[in-house]
Formats: C-alpha cells, structure tokens, sequence
C-alpha cells in the first residue's frame, strides 16, 4: 500500500533550536556535511512549550532536527 505525506514546516516562532558553538564541527561545516562521522549534535534550546509536541519537522537554525515519532514513521524507509 503506497503512503503519502505532506510535510509542513510552519511554525509558530521563527528560530527554536540553534546549533551550539560546543559541537566539534562548526556551523558551515554541519550544513554541508552533516554526518561527517559526528554522532552527536549539540542545539542551544529557547523556551519549550506545549505546541512543540504537535511539530515533527523541528524549527532549527543549524541542520535540520525531527521529532522521534517522525523517525519512528519512517523507521522503514530511513538509511
């Protein structure tokens, strides 16, 4: 059975997630090479609220951050 999604990115606050200056790959680096052998990435985490739960496309400033339940969703597809 084929699946289809539609992924929206919206919202409500403009910057949530910002990549911290204590990973070892700096910020240029993580855009253009974002696995680069680093298994951990470090984000600086405004104030988190309830809205945040409802969002699986994370609203970053830095590589791209999604919910565990999107991973899980697409468990069969990833790698």
């Amino acid at each position: 059975m084929e699946r289809f999604y539609k992924l929206q990115s919206f919202y409500h606050r403009d910057v949530y997630f910002v990549y911290g200056e204590r990973n070892v790959q700096s910020y240029a680096d993580a855009l253009t090479q974002p696995s680069n052998g680093v298994g951990t990435f470090y984000y600086e985490v405004d104030v988190l609220d309830d809205e945040i739960t409802q969002y699986d496309i994370l609203p970053t400033l830095g590589p791209e951050l999604v919910s565990a339940a999107f991973v899980e969703q697409f468990q069969d597809v990833i790698g």
